[in-house]
């Protein structure tokens, strides 16, 4: 009975003891071990200055070198659909169809009208030839003859009339069948089977994307600089690393009202597809000129949320400091804000770190 008295007074006796050590300013054990701080052992390294040729980075969208609406010229029901979305088109190439029964009906009524129409003038035209002879032999009156020449007029009128009904119906009935304008790649298509169109409804974007155009905006300060002919390397970071060779083809002489810049297009080589309109990419232009610049290893850099930090040692805790960088140089990032040339940063655990921790740098004595 006794040793379950001890039993049950146990739980008991630890909760006292806790009670007790806290009052004394003591931690328990348990306390202790989730409240030490733990010490971050880094590498560090200075921030550089080097003289680098001065590049001009600039912010762009792709565009595609042409587009071309695709819309109904006449009004119909969507009857099929020949392409999709991605797909490569050819110029004149069936893109839809819509109904044309109705337009072949048009065409063959007004084929019997001209057929009408011709034969009348036919008929007016040697009727008016044989009455000018014999009113010029005095055998026709003058207001015969006149009357005769009117006839004439209204049957080659009817003719035209009828020969311009029968071209415009022709027409229609072709433009059932919707083409594409250009050569490209099929976009936002934007219609069904069964549709009822009317003349002017957009279906479809055909997009010439064989070669891009970059577009940038230029300060007033970098117009000596970019000019057309201009050499430019472009890189879209949706497709890693790859960099391509561009041209600049174009300067607006004409600032924008807004931002006071100047709009300009690199023309790019796009052979395999592989860029997009509407993708962002970064246009880096060579100025032929070289200035220092501060530099870090790229592994000293921390993003988050779009934004760059670096861990600065100071004294035994780091601090986490902002930085605007620049140009990416081999493993190298330029620093335009927030080091200064000398200064150290972390290099190594950065992924571990927060603002405040305390460290050891890897090579130096624990004070």
């Amino acid at each position: 009975m006794n040793r379950w008295k001890l039993l049950w007074l146990l739980p008991l006796a630890m909760v006292a003891a806790v009670v007790i050590m806290k009052s004394m300013g003591m931690n328990s054990p348990s306390e202790t071990i989730l409240t030490a701080d733990v010490t971050q052992t880094v590498l560090v390294e200075e921030a550089q200055e080097i003289d680098q040729e001065k590049v001009l980075i600039m912010n762009g969208t792709v565009a595609p070198y042409e587009k071309a609406q695709v819309t109904a010229r006449v009004a119909g029901i969507v009857q099929s659909i020949l392409v999709e979305n991605g797909q490569e088109v050819r110029s004149g190439q069936a893109l839809a169809v819509l109904e044309s029964g109705a337009y072949q009906t048009v065409v063959e009524i007004n084929q019997a009208v001209l057929s009408q129409a011709e034969t009348k003038l036919s008929i007016t035209r040697a009727d008016h030839e044989r009455t000018e002879v014999l009113y010029n032999s005095g055998a026709v009156s003058e207001k015969d003859f006149q009357d005769l020449s009117a006839a004439l007029n209204i049957a080659e009128a009817d003719y035209i009339k009828a020969s311009a009904a029968l071209a415009n119906s022709k027409r229609d009935l072709e433009n059932t069948t919707i083409t594409a304008p250009i050569s490209g790649i099929a976009v936002n298509r934007n219609v069904s089977l069964g549709q009822m169109l009317s003349p002017g409804y957009p279906l479809l974007e055909v997009q010439d994307i064989s070669s891009v155009y970059v577009d940038i905006e230029v300060r007033a300060e970098d117009l000596n600089t970019v000019q057309p002919g201009k050499i430019a390397q472009v890189s879209v970071s949706a497709l890693g690393e790859q960099s391509y060779s561009g041209t600049v083809a174009v300067v607006n002489p004409s600032a924008n009202a807004v931002g006071r810049v100047y709009a300009a297009r690199i023309k790019v080589d796009n052979p395999d597809h592989a860029l997009k309109a509407g993708m962002f990419a970064q246009a880096h232009i060579n100025t032929g000129q070289s200035e220092s610049v501060i530099v870090i290893p790229q592994k000293a850099l921390v993003s988050r949320q779009g934004q760059y930090y670096v861990f600065i040692p100071e004294g035994e805790q780091v601090k986490l400091q902002q930085v605007q960088i620049g140009a990416i140089i081999e493993e190298q990032v330029e620093i335009e804000k927030g080091l200064a040339a000398g200064q150290q940063v972390v290099v190594s655990n950065v992924n571990k770190l927060k603002d405040g921790d305390k460290i050891i740098i890897a090579g130096q004595q624990e004070e």
